[in-house]
């Protein structure tokens, strides 16, 4: 601030406190008083604004606003304040109540499009834009974008149509293609890209826009020899990073490295530092994956650079043993799981899901079940088949170090036997780097805890089967070197019965690839039953060893043995039948117990398969079970 402008300041400051603190006697003396103390103060926040004050110049103009909103200089002044302290959008609701007069105006409308230029409008606010300057292409830009924001990508083609037919750029081609991306009509689009690149061969920029389109559509072939073409006129960062996400999508995380690794020693980026780190991250080299992601945050600090640093805590050290499901991922998923006892006790279900986006960041699904339920003791003999059909619908979102899901499914249990029962549930997880807490509600059948025909047909063939009202809480995250989480859950059944469960769960490494698991868990009904296991007491505890190499990518192993202790005042898992409740709580009774499990998971972009085995036994109890997933999203 020059000499001269410091003085105008102090005299204003000056004048000002001289005006406020002086008195006059007469309505005139008031008036004159006033209207000085006004123009002292417009010539003090026309000093600010001049200085760089734009926060404290804002304040004083708003003052002179208020005092007289028909003054346009004023108002003109406050906009100029708030756009060059960066308040944008204050700045445009202060430009809309400026006369059409004024705004007509050529520095006016260059202080419009500076703001403008700075602000995410909605479609709606982006078409008042175009109607007051149809001719201005970075308001039909903004429309277009909005377009796609707002799931009308058709809408957006038409108008970059448009803008491409008077100037085409590469940035419009690449926005082009991000629209017919949207549209799910890559083929297309496709064809669009390849007349752009037919027009001007030399021009980079389109053939880096198709090839990510390319991508898109999993012809990597095609991409690579566009890029290949791109880097024959010269290596430059953008092309390397175009070819590094090709050789990403296509699974090629050593070609990726050294693309990324190439395109750092031609210019250093945030976004390249951060795609490295991924790579890293992906193969299970978490140093190094943080040492890239450091370097970005030098680069740039912002919520993206965050988010890499929270993801990478949560695939280092995230424990997801209580989380409830997702409600509806994207793409096909079909699961079978079948488990069984030595009472005679055997459970299979057979699951199908499709997943797909339903626009504004949700994904809904559509699910069918086969279910069966047998029995083969001296309580009873049978079986009972059903099937079930679920709509779900969930939304997860990233900000930062958080992410968030929320999750709803509704459907109907269908048995030949027994009647129909309606299934419903909703959980929400929040995760904060690795630390996360889920919880969920949900009511529906409650045989699949309950384990006995008992539960399905309670008052025999045709009869309601029991029915739960459940909820559960769950948390986990690390602690010093130790991964630990902890459970809640209540089912209120049907029979005014009520099951409470507690579980834990710790971990602590004791190698690269072995860690010290424990295990522990508490089951209290409210009281006993003959018709399912239902102890008043029952908790174990369970300390061992689990050997795992889990890859994010590629194949995973984990292979665990669990030997511990269980106390009881029940039979353990022991179905008798006995129609005395009091009869089993006499004693506690303390049980050797163990258990061993494993899983063996194969991921690739776009797909995962997975096989696991629980077995378990406790006194003269044995449950074992099995089961396999395998999930497409292409």
């Amino acid at each position: 601030m020059t000499k001269a402008k410091i003085g105008a300041l102090l005299l204003c400051l000056i004048t000002i406190t001289s005006s406020l603190s002086g008195q006059g006697s007469s309505r005139r003396s008031r008036s004159r008083n006033t209207s000085s103390n006004i123009a002292v103060r417009a010539e003090l926040a026309a000093v600010l604004l001049q200085s760089g004050k734009y926060s404290d110049a804002a304040r004083e103009y708003r003052t002179l606003v208020a005092t007289d909103a028909r003054n346009t200089e004023y108002r003109l002044g406050l906009v100029r304040a708030l756009a060059w302290g960066e308040h944008y959008r204050e700045a445009e609701e202060q430009l809309s109540l400026l006369p059409a007069s004024r705004r007509d105006e050529s520095d006016v409308q260059q202080l419009e499009r500076l703001v403008r230029s700075n602000l995410e409008p909605s479609s709606a606010e982006a078409q008042r834009w175009v109607a007051q300057n149809p001719n201005y292409a970075p308001y039909r830009a903004a429309l277009a974008h909005a377009w796609v924001r707002e799931h009308h990508p058709g809408w957006a083609i038409a108008q970059y149509d448009t803008l491409l037919a008077t100037n085409p750029t590469p940035a419009l081609v690449r926005d082009l293609a991000d629209a017919y991306s949207a549209a799910h009509n890559r083929a297309v689009g496709i064809a669009r890209l390849r007349e752009f690149v037919a027009r001007a061969p030399a021009e980079s920029g389109y053939r880096l826009a198709l090839a990510d389109l390319l991508t898109e559509d999993r012809q990597y072939a095609a991409a690579l020899a566009e890029t290949d073409t791109v880097l024959s006129y010269g290596r430059t960062p953008g092309a390397l990073m175009t070819r590094a996400r090709i050789d990403i999508a296509s699974d090629d995380l050593v070609s990726a490295e050294r693309d990324l690794n190439d395109a750092l020693a031609l210019k250093p980026t945030a976004d390249a530092y951060l795609l490295l780190g991924d790579t890293y991250r992906w193969r299970g080299e978490f140093g190094k994956a943080r040492t890239a992601y450091e370097y970005a945050r030098v680069m740039r600090k912002d919520r993206t650079v965050t988010a890499a640093f929270a993801q990478l805590a949560r695939d280092q050290r995230s424990v997801l043993t209580f989380e409830p499901a997702s409600a509806a991922d994207e793409g096909w998923q079909t699961s079978v799981t079948t488990d069984g006892d030595n009472g005679g006790i055997h459970y299979t279900t057979v699951d199908f899901q499709r997943g797909f986006s339903v626009g504004n960041g949700f994904v809904g699904s559509t699910s069918m079940s086969i279910l069966q339920l047998s029995e083969m003791s001296a309580v009873a003999n049978g079986k009972s088949a059903g099937f079930a059909g679920t709509l779900g619908l969930s939304r997860e979102g990233i900000t930062g170090a958080f992410y968030g899901r929320l999750g709803a499914t509704a459907g109907l249990v269908f048995h030949p036997i027994a009647s129909t029962v309606p299934t419903a549930s909703v959980a929400a997880t929040v995760r904060y780097y690795a630390w996360s807490a889920s919880a969920n509600i949900g009511t529906g059948p409650a045989y699949p805890a309950l384990r006995t025909l008992a539960s399905v047909i309670p008052f025999g063939e045709g009869s309601r089967p029991l029915t739960e009202f459940n909820s559960a809480f769950s948390v986990a995250g690390p602690v010093g070197p130790i991964d630990i989480a902890g459970g809640v859950r209540q089912a209120d059944i049907s029979d005014n019965n009520r099951r409470n469960e507690l579980e834990g769960y710790a971990r602590l490494p004791v190698g690269p690839v072995m860690s010290l698991i424990y295990w522990g868990n508490s089951i209290r009904f409210a009281r006993p039953t003959a018709d399912y296991w239902s102890p008043q007491s029952y908790a174990s505890n369970a300390l061992g060893l689990e050997l795992a190499e889990r890859q994010l990518r590629g194949l995973s192993l984990v292979a665990r043995v669990l030997p511990g202790v269980a106390s009881t005042d029940d039979s353990p898992f022991t179905h008798t039948g006995n129609t005395n409740p009091g009869a089993s709580a006499a004693e506690q009774r303390l049980h050797f117990q163990i258990s061993a499990g494993g899983e063996l998971a194969y991921r690739r972009p776009g797909w995962e398969t997975g096989l696991g085995f629980d077995w378990g036994r406790i006194a003269n109890y044995s449950r074992t079970s099995l089961s396999f997933h395998l999930s497409i999203n292409r």
